[in-house]
């Protein structure tokens, strides 16, 4: 009866060692990928709720009722919409007048989260994770803002996106 040899023995465990080893490895950059993939899809929606809040209320406003200057980059943004003020379901006074609400304002806060500031009124945040917001009037009917999202995944690594749209306002 003829048994395994020390060697081969040690040769066999050698190579169940090395295939371990690299099955740890792949699952391991597997997961590091799937935790940067899944900060960055948090990135994507902090970008695409601050695009949909920030373009609807933009698009109300009239050029005359916005405070950036054409072709200048501010870091917020000072404006009015149309608001029922009087309480009477219209927009528009008798006199024909579009009722203005309160100066809205958009800008981003030191713990990098935009923020929507109503005159005399309330606060509320808008997105998180925003380390850059830029405004700029290209045209006299229209805004182009940029923002930049950045956040530290589990696994260390630092994870950005960026994100554009231009708001054409309200004449």
């Amino acid at each position: 009866m003829r048994g395994f040899t020390l060697v081969e023995i040690m040769v066999t465990s050698v190579v169940l060692a090395i295939l371990i080893v690299s099955l740890f490895l792949v699952l391991s950059i597997g997961q590091r990928s799937w935790l940067n993939a899944d900060v960055s899809i948090q990135l994507r929606q902090e970008i695409a709720r601050s695009i949909i809040v920030m373009g609807q209320e933009l698009n109300e406003t009239s050029p005359a009722k916005i405070n950036i200057t054409l072709n200048s980059p501010a870091s917020s943004v000072v404006f009015k919409i149309p608001q029922d003020l009087n309480g009477d379901g219209y927009v528009v006074t008798t006199a024909g007048d579009i009722e203005w609400s309160p100066n809205i304002t958009y800008s981003l806060n030191a713990s990098n989260r935009i923020q929507r500031a109503v005159s005399g009124g309330a606060t509320t945040i808008i997105a998180n994770n925003i380390t850059g917001l830029q405004f700029t009037r290209t045209q006299n009917e229209t805004i182009q803002v940029n923002l930049t999202a950045s956040k530290v995944s589990n696994t260390g690594r630092l994870v950005q996106d960026t994100g554009e749209f231009v708001v054409k306002l309200r004449n």
